[in-house]
């Protein structure tokens, strides 16, 4: 049998682009997931899927400002995710799913580039 992957991507560049719920419901996502309110004004940037063989992974991105970041790195650091590297954190689930949220800060320190990555065997 041949292997075969499918990648599915969805990007928008503000909220309002996205439409109806589409950017909210991601930034939503994040909000609940890791508890952290103050990333409701967070700009979805695109989310991308790729199914394969080995599993599924799922990468989404955000641009948030500081209070978000905060917020978000304080949350991490309380729930069962290892700091890999400075803002690089990630968390390892039964059956082997992976949890990886990496905050780049921009030079001025005031927005944030959010990549939060799951991989599910």
């Amino acid at each position: 049998m041949k292997h075969q992957s499918v990648l599915i991507a969805v990007g928008c560049l503000t909220l309002a682009a996205c439409g109806d719920g589409v950017g909210q419901t991601r930034v939503d996502m994040l909000v609940d997931r890791f508890d952290v309110p103050e990333c409701l004004d967070t700009e979805f940037q695109r989310s991308q899927g790729e199914s394969t063989e080995d599993g599924h992974r799922v990468l989404r991105e955000y641009v948030a400002d500081a209070e978000c970041m905060n917020a978000l790195e304080s949350s991490l650091k309380s729930m069962d995710f290892e700091e890999l590297r400075p803002r690089t954190f990630e968390a390892q689930r039964d059956g082997g799913w992976t949890e990886t949220v990496v905050i780049g800060r921009w030079f001025d320190n005031t927005r944030t580039n959010i990549r939060w990555e799951e991989i599910n065997p």
